[in-house]
């Protein structure tokens, strides 16, 4: 894991690009993740928090850019946790960035619940 990374959802894995309609769907989600010096905003948040959750969850490394069908697939690998049982993954694996509570974890299924059902992709930037 580089010493820095950022996530954000894209419909490109070349650059950030999202619809209005994509923008307005994180907005209203109202997620609470940690972001970055370049992340934060409701699309992005600071992957170095997260990514070693993830990769112990479901297998994925958010440290590398994923195409729409890896965030979907990601993204049922993770709707498989109830939101406490990953918090509980946090300590149990003492993974880095954590522990999460069960709020940040229902938080980050529903950004990739987002991400899959709009066909973005992760883009790994650090």
């Amino acid at each position: 894991m580089t010493t820095g990374l950022d996530n954000f959802a894209s419909r490109s894995l070349e650059d950030v690009e999202l619809t209005g309609d994509d923008e307005r769907a994180f907005e209203e989600a109202g997620l609470r993740l940690c972001g970055g010096i370049c992340s934060g905003a409701e699309s992005s948040f600071r992957g170095k928090i997260y990514w070693e959750l993830i990769l112990e969850a479901t297998g994925f490394n958010i440290a590398e850019s994923l195409t729409p069908a890896q965030v979907e697939q990601l993204s049922a690998l993770l709707e498989v946790f109830e939101p406490d049982e990953l918090a509980a993954l946090s300590v149990e694996r003492d993974v880095t960035g954590g522990p999460h509570d069960a709020d940040v974890c229902a938080d980050l299924q529903h950004f990739f619940r987002i991400c899959a059902g709009r066909g973005l992709g992760l883009i790994a930037w650090g």
